[in-house]
């Protein structure tokens, strides 16, 4: 009996179509808007940034109000890692002047705050991370409310 092969024609196309495939499944896998309200020790966060990032590594950033209130939109549906930002940048900007000041005229230097930029974040430095906030969220297709309470 002859053995009946494939020609390579068939197997390229046949690859190809698969990958198109998959790129069509993946695309209408659905996507979420995420919104909530951040807070910290019971308190609305005041500004800063809620990061969603996907299991296919998609990030997904949305601004933190002076309420404390974001809203991120685009959300791939399925698991995702989250993390929270939020800088005080007045006190940093304050800190870095008196630090360029301090610099220039060394009878300043009693005028600079100890501590450095770092100093300046609101939050604990683990919810900078996705791999340490300890944060995570099953995103749906469609529009759903996820509430983070910070410690």
């Amino acid at each position: 009996m002859p053995s009946q092969t494939i020609p390579r024609a068939a197997r390229c196309a046949a690859a190809f179509l698969l990958v198109i495939v998959a790129a069509v499944v993946a695309g209408f896998a659905g996507k979420g808007d995420v919104s909530g309200t951040v807070t910290y020790k019971g308190k609305p966060l005041p500004e800063g940034t809620v990061q969603f990032q996907s299991a296919t590594g998609l990030v997904v950033p949305a601004t933190i109000g002076a309420d404390g209130k974001y809203k991120a939109v685009g959300v791939p549906s399925g698991g995702a890692k989250v993390s929270v930002t939020s800088r005080d940048d007045e006190g940093a900007v304050a800190w870095s002047k008196a630090m360029s000041a301090a610099s220039k005229d060394p009878s300043k230097k009693g005028a600079v705050p100890k501590g450095s930029l770092g100093d300046f974040n609101r939050i604990p430095d683990k919810y900078n991370d996705f791999d340490k906030s300890g944060l995570t969220y099953d995103v749906k297709t469609g529009d759903q409310t996820f509430d983070i309470e910070l410690k």
